[in-house]
């Protein structure tokens, strides 16, 4: 529009930065009483713990989160790609690394946030759009549904029954016998590439006698023996996807039981939402992240 509002709104976009809470959250307020209706999407928003905070106190509670799950690699490949055409002035490379610090340091305590309410839904984008759809009309439908007094058979997406016949069919991870003790202990390192999770992990290993574990070296094992899952996954992995989070989270238990170990520490896991709830309620709890 030009306004002495837009401008300096402009100006923080081309930083990386955000907008201050109360401006973004009154902006929304305001398109909401406007159109007149009662059930909105929110693209964008939250993107700190203080919008998330300021919109609730001021403007009405949330009702859902769709967390986009995607990795940094993946994500800067697309914006570089869009701003080939967008004419979007942060579509460039320093600026999506300034994007890419600012959610981390912002927005991805927002998950934590939505967690704590159990209002999350984690789903993978590293899939096509419309197996995005799909996984997240699964995962949300039935609350939508109740919300917003729609039937339930009303509108099954298309995209749904096309996931439920091209979806990889994952064979089960054959669990060995045996069980983990019960005093058990389980370390997670969690940092950005080239945070230095390597260096410290040996440091660890050295000083405690634990048992490292890579998910990523026990996938690429089981992509390498030939097996049927490892087939599976191998197609799964070159086309940008995810395997699902029981497969990563047997492969690691069955690991842990054959190594006759008892304190172990987790390299590369857990990746997501799905893969901490997965572990916790089908291994064991963490009991320490670093």
């Amino acid at each position: 529009s030009g306004s002495e509002l837009g401008k300096v709104c402009a100006d923080v976009m081309k930083q990386g930065g955000l907008v201050p809470d109360i401006v973004g959250c009154n902006m929304l307020k305001n398109a909401m009483i406007s159109s007149g209706k009662k059930a909105f999407l929110l693209d964008g928003f939250p993107r700190s713990m203080g919008q998330a905070t300021t919109f609730e106190a001021e403007v009405m509670s949330f009702d859902f989160c769709v967390y986009l799950e995607c990795s940094e690699e993946v994500m800067k490949e697309r914006l570089l790609g869009r701003g080939k055409t967008s004419g979007r002035a942060d579509d460039n490379e320093e600026t999506i690394m300034k994007r890419f610090q600012t959610f981390q340091k912002e927005t991805a305590p927002v998950t934590t946030f939505f967690g704590k309410a159990a209002k999350i839904h984690v789903i993978s984008a590293e899939q096509t759009p419309e197996d995005v759809f799909s996984a997240t009309v699964r995962d949300i439908g039935e609350k939508m549904q109740a919300k917003l007094g729609v039937p339930a058979d009303a509108e099954a997406p298309a995209a749904e029954a096309s996931q439920a016949t091209e979806a990889p069919v994952f064979p089960e991870v054959p669990l060995v016998e045996g069980s983990l003790p019960e005093d058990a202990v389980a370390v997670v390192i969690l940092g950005g590439p080239g945070s230095g999770k390597g260096t410290l992990a040996e440091k660890l290993v050295a000083k405690y006698g634990l048992h490292h574990l890579s998910s990523g070296d026990l996938l690429r094992a089981e992509v390498a023996s030939g097996s049927e899952l490892g087939k599976v996954c191998a197609d799964v992995m070159k086309q940008g996807g995810l395997v699902p989070d029981i497969v990563g989270c047997n492969m690691l238990k069955n690991a842990m039981i054959s190594s006759g170990k008892k304190a172990f520490l987790l390299d590369g896991f857990p990746r997501s939402m799905g893969q901490a709830t997965t572990f916790e309620a089908e291994v064991m709890s963490f009991d320490f992240c670093v």
